[in-house]
């Protein structure tokens, strides 16, 4: 079959990739050495590490210096989501929180695990982390839960004026609400790239 010359011409490959290898080391350090090579670079037995409990996951971020970690679970002790913040995203943010940019990156993995990063921006204009949440139920009441983990170990989100968010991100009302003093706006970049796409169509 196809799938049995497939495998054949991969096995004829790796050997000759041993027998070229080994012959260049001879030539270069003047002896043999024994060349292992990896049976299968899909086999997650030989090459990906059982994964860890939540908890020990967790314990090991906690290790950092100066890092908090705060992890919402349900009553099986899943989690549903994770608030996480070094030392230096705090500092940063204590001393430059009037204007934070909210993004989000969706469905990372098979999990359907998201990832929302709130970032501030410097005095030099350039933009940092403030925080991440690791978020893998969308329920309103864990982003929600997420933002007051968040107001509880930053006090500097009081002086916090303006929210700039994506337009697809879920709950981004809720800024309103944990934010009152800010002004909540959606990125201008996404709209007009969206009014270029809908133009075009």
């Amino acid at each position: 079959s196809v799938k049995i010359k497939k495998e054949k011409k991969e096995k004829v490959l790796k050997n000759s990739a041993k027998k070229l290898v080994r012959r260049n080391l001879i030539k270069k350090e003047g002896k043999a050495a024994e060349i292992k090579f990896a049976g299968s670079i899909n086999s997650p037995k030989k090459f990906l590490t059982r994964p860890r409990s939540l908890q020990e996951f967790v314990e090991g971020l906690r290790q950092n210096e100066d890092v908090t970690v705060e992890v919402i679970e349900d009553d099986r002790g899943n989690m549903k989501g994770m608030f996480w913040q070094d030392g230096v995203m705090k500092s940063r943010f204590d001393s430059y929180p009037e204007l934070l940019i909210v993004g989000s990156c969706n469905d990372l993995n098979r999990l359907k695990t998201s990832v929302v990063f709130q970032l501030m921006v410097n005095g030099n204009g350039e933009s940092e982390v403030a925080s991440l949440f690791l978020i893998s139920s969308h329920d309103l009441d864990v982003f929600t839960s997420l933002l007051n983990i968040f107001r509880n170990h930053n006090t500097a989100w009081l002086r916090t004026r303006t929210v700039l968010t994506s337009k697809d991100l879920k709950h981004r009302h809720v800024y309103r609400s944990c934010f009152p003093d800010a002004s909540l706006h959606v990125c201008r970049f996404q709209v007009i790239e969206e009014m270029k796409r809908d133009i075009s169509a």
